[in-house]
């Protein structure tokens, strides 16, 4: 009789550190979601998740009119459903996006492009400023119009010109600010 097999110690670390990946891609997804949606997470359950990889920072959601930066990203997609709708939200890190929001139509692509460039200007020079580090430390992730169902505390209640959520990566974190013609506001105060 043969002795029974063993499981590799690297191969049951490697599982267990795949599945807290897992779980943390989920719990993010679901506070990203439930943020959007403004709904409590109590009220969004997961279908599935799965590995995924992505040609670029758009996290395989680009929205028409944004530039990516052109980088191979691995993540998870995570199907979750509230009480009437399937949603898909890709996770790569600290970083979720709910796929499937579209740009404002009623922009036009020129000054959606022209605004988005001098916010996402305006957003690195800011949080450089505020992490005392060079502004071209500041990774610009997405800029895309932005909407009162939107995650913004800090937003007011009326823009002043074209209003954008711009999302910025730096120090190994992701920002989210509001800015419009007037103004750039850190979303998470």
């Amino acid at each position: 009789m043969s002795p029974p097999r063993r499981s590799s110690p690297g191969v049951t670390a490697a599982a267990q550190e795949r599945s807290k990946a897992e779980t943390d891609a989920v719990a993010l997804a679901r506070k990203t979601l439930s943020a959007a949606l403004t709904i409590p997470p109590a009220q969004i359950s997961t279908i599935s998740v799965s590995p995924a990889q992505w040609r670029d920072s758009s996290l395989g959601c680009p929205e028409r009119g944004l530039r990516y930066l052109p980088v191979l990203t691995s993540g998870y997609e995570v199907k979750l459903r509230d009480a009437a709708r399937q949603h898909v939200v890709h996770v790569a890190g600290t970083r979720a996006v709910v796929c499937g929001s579209q740009t404002d139509p009623k922009q036009p692509p020129t000054s959606l492009v022209a605004g988005s460039l001098k916010a996402a200007d305006a957003v690195r020079t800011a949080l450089a400023a505020r992490l005392g580090i060079e502004p071209a430390r500041v990774r610009i992730l997405s800029t895309r119009p932005f909407r009162s169902t939107m995650p913004c505390l800090a937003a007011p209640a009326a823009s002043k010109g074209a209003a954008l959520l711009v999302e910025a990566e730096a120090a190994e974190q992701t920002f989210r600010y509001y800015a419009d013609d007037t103004q750039v506001l850190n979303c998470e105060r």
